[in-house]
């Protein structure tokens, strides 16, 4: 158990000289991919069959970081509002399939199925408007990085 934990504690240290993909991610045809060599950071921004390469310095690292987090920022938004949209189908099929089976009671059910539906297209809604801005952001500064 003690190797065990020594072995789980034991720090790596990065090498001086790594080269290779540091990241990469990709949204809606906008893309970036990062690479290191010899201690010196290469962008490669895309957008459809356009891209741009950029040496990251200290003038255009802080617009190359926020457009790597609006990229980020709008994978993750529109995985969302994927998700909830599935959720919302997800709901209106089951709500139908109640619906259907107690047409004579159908009073008892439609209130639970007007309140659910109503949350589920709240969230989906609520999740558009996020990517919506977040996309608006990558745009501007994938415009601001080449330009």
């Amino acid at each position: 158990m003690i190797f065990l934990l020594a072995g789980c504690t034991k720090g790596e240290e990065e090498p001086q000289h790594y080269s290779g993909i540091i990241s990469n991610e990709e949204v809606l045809g906008y893309e970036y991919i990062i690479t290191r060599e010899n201690n010196i950071s290469t962008w490669i921004i895309r957008h459809k069959e356009k891209h741009t390469i950029v040496e990251e310095s200290a003038e255009n690292k802080d617009d190359l970081l926020r457009f790597m987090y609006a990229v980020n920022d709008s994978h993750d938004n529109l995985s969302s509002l994927i998700i909830w949209i599935t959720n919302l189908l997800i709901i209106m099929v089951i709500s139908y399939y109640f619906y259907q089976k107690a047409r004579k009671n159908s009073k008892d059910y439609t209130v639970i199925i007007v309140i659910a539906i109503s949350i589920a297209m709240y969230l989906v809604f609520n999740a558009f408007i996020e990517f919506t801005s977040a996309y608006q952001s990558l745009k501007l500064h994938y415009f601001r990085l080449t330009n």
